[in-house]
C-alpha cells in the first residue's frame, strides 16, 4: 500500500509545530505511488512559496523533525549528527523569494554527480561546477552581468580563530575535568552543537549527547567559549552554520 502525503509545520526556530497558523515554514512529503522508499520533498514559505524540492530514492522514517528540517535548508553544509538514512536521487532545487531559480544540484545514489548551477537574483548564471560520484571536478564563477570571475568555492566552512593552536588547544587549555566525575572515575565523549553566526559568534549552544551532568555541564561551559570565528559562506556569501563538536573526557 502507498504511503499518504504528509505535511510538516515548522516555525521561525525550526521546531515542530501542529498547524499552518502557528507556522514560519512548511515540508511536504510525496511518497512514490509505485515504491515506498522513494519520495519528492518540497519546502514552503508561510506564504506558498516553494522554497526548495527534492527527490529521494531512499526516504527512511523521519526521527527527529528539527534535525531534519536544518539537514534540508542546510543542503550543502550537512552534518554528521544528523546521521539521517535519506538519500537524495535526482535534482535539489532551491528559489528566491522572488521565485526565481536559485540553484540545481544533480545528485546520484546520494552523492553530487552532474552539475551544480547556481544564479543570480537577476537571473544571471553565478557558478557552473562539474561533480563526478561526489567529487569536484572543475568549475567556473561569473558576476551578476555574465562576465567569468576567478573561482571561489561553494561551501567554505568556518574556522576558529580564537587559539593559534585550534579548537583542540582551546579545548585542551580550557577543559576543568569536574572533580566528582574523576572522583568516580567516569569518562566520555559529550556532544555539543551551536551555530556559527554570520557575524563570527556563536549561539544556541546545546549538548546533543549527554554522559553525566558535570561533564555536560563543563563541556556546555567551554565551547560557549568559542566565541571568535571567521564566519562559513555559501557561494560567496556569509551564512549560519550548524556546527557539532565532541568533548571528550578522558583520566589520565
Amino acid at each position: 500500500m502507498a504511503k499518504a502525503q504528509v505535511t510538516l509545520y515548522f516555525d521561525g526556530d525550526g521546531k515542530a509545530v501542529s498547524s499552518l497558523q502557528e507556522a514560519k515554514s512548511y515540508v511536504v512529503i510525496i511518497p512514490d505511488s509505485t515504491d515506498n522508499q522513494k519520495a519528492v520533498v518540497r519546502c514552503y514559505d508561510v506564504s506558498g512559496q516553494i522554497v526548495s524540492e527534492d527527490r529521494f530514492s531512499v526516504f527512511k522514517e523521519i526521527k527527529n523533525m528539527a534535525h531534519f528540517k536544518e539537514w534540508l535548508s542546510m543542503e550543502p553544509l550537512r552534518w554528521s549528527i544528523l546521521n539521517t538514512n535519506h538519500k537524495r536521487d535526482g535534482k535539489h532545487k532551491e528559489w528566491y523569494a522572488s521565485g526565481q531559480l536559485h540553484v540545481i544540484v544533480d545528485y546520484v545514489d546520494g552523492l553530487r554527480s552532474g552539475f551544480l548551477l547556481s544564479y543570480w537574483k537577476n537571473g544571471q548564471l553565478k557558478r557552473r561546477d562539474v561533480y563526478d560520484n561526489g567529487k569536484f571536478v572543475k568549475g567556473q564563477c561569473f558576476d551578476s552581468l555574465g562576465k567569468e570571475i576567478p573561482y571561489y568555492e561553494y561551501v567554505i566552512m568556518p574556522k576558529f580563530i580564537g587559539e593559534c593552536g585550534g579548537i583542540g588547544q582551546y579545548l585542551s587549555k580550557n577543559i576543568r575535568y569536574p572533580v566528582k566525575a574523576q572522583e568516580n572515575r567516569i569518562e566520555g565523549r559529550v556532544i555539543v552543537k551551536f551555530i556559527v553566526n554570520t557575524n563570527g559568534t556563536i549561539s544556541n549552544v546545546e549538548v546533543e549527547k549527554k554522559i553525566h551532568a558535570s561533564l555536560d555541564a563543563e563541556a556546555y561551559r567551554v565551547v560557549s567559549g568559542l566565541t571568535k570565528w571567521i564566519p562559513g559562506q555559501i557561494d560567496g556569501e556569509k551564512v549560519n552554520v550548524p556546527y557539532v563538536l565532541p568533548v571528550n573526557f578522558k583520566m589520565e
